[in-house]
């Protein structure tokens, strides 16, 4: 019965590949300025007010105001009253140094709060670093902010849900540009939902695997050790003074009685 159930999982391992991990390009910078726009963020009043440029490039280099607007303006969408009466009431507007640092320890604190209560929407699987705000640029950082904005879009309820494949159509090219790059920012997190699942499975398969393969180790070693007991008991048995059909009965164990007294014999030989 072990033998057919470890074939059965040999056979498994044979017929079952497991696929590589696949991975597909999105570009975070485009994609969070995509996100930014859907969320009625005016990049041209805010590039002339705070002179600085807010456009898909803004955070290809590391950018401490553009960080602090950008993320602030997030989660005034996500919680208005929240973000203004609670969290951020002490340190913004940002006036003095001192309150630099605490803003980031603040954004850092409501992220992992995010990304710890709402895993499957924040598609963000790093470790949220403080050092990360310190120099906020670069792909993982436009990753991280992508993520919050995408986890915002899925907080405020639109007329034309992204996902609704009867929306993507326009006479407007540039409605309809900005309506399949949020698509592709939606089908992205699913995609890497789903990636997750494969993955874990994949680890579940390989330790299963592991697994088999030490049992049928175990199995072996015990076969092992049965054909070399069986062999000292047939060599104990024959060098004893027992008559013959005794001998053969305890071998063949076709008495239970007759074992049972050869056996304390043969312990007091």
């Amino acid at each position: 019965m072990a033998t057919s159930n470890l074939s059965s999982m040999s056979n498994f391992e044979a017929s079952t590949p497991v696929d590589n991990e696949v991975n597909i390009d999105l570009d975070f910078y485009h994609t969070l300025f995509i996100y930014m726009r859907l969320l009625k963020f005016d990049n041209k009043t805010m590039s002339e007010k705070h002179k600085m440029k807010f456009d898909k490039d803004l955070f290809k280099v590391p950018n401490q105001r553009a960080f602090q607007l950008v993320v602030h303006f997030l989660f005034t969408k996500l919680d208005g009253p929240r973000s203004r009466d609670i969290i951020f009431r002490d340190v913004w507007p940002i006036i003095e140094r001192k309150q630099e640092a605490e803003f980031r320890k603040k954004v850092r604190l409501w992220l992992v709060e995010v990304q710890e209560t709402d895993k499957d929407a924040f598609q963000f699987d790093g470790h949220i670093n403080p050092s990360m705000f310190l120099s906020p640029g670069g792909e993982k950082f436009a990753q991280l902010m992508c993520a919050l904005a995408s986890h915002v879009l899925g907080k405020i309820p639109l007329r034309n849900p992204p996902l609704e494949p009867s929306t993507v159509s326009s006479t407007n090219p540039l409605v309809t540009f900005l309506k399949l790059q949020v698509l592709k920012g939606h089908l992205h997190s699913e995609f890497e939902a789903k990636t997750k699942m494969t993955n874990s499975f994949q680890e579940q398969y390989l330790q299963y695997k592991m697994l088999a393969r030490e049992l049928q180790s175990e199995y072996r070693e015990l076969c092992s050790e049965e054909v070399a007991a069986k062999k000292d008991l047939c060599s104990t048995v024959a060098k004893s003074s027992m008559a013959e059909s005794k001998k053969q009965a305890f071998l063949d164990l076709e008495n239970e009685e007759i074992c049972l007294g050869i056996f304390h014999i043969l312990k007091l030989q």
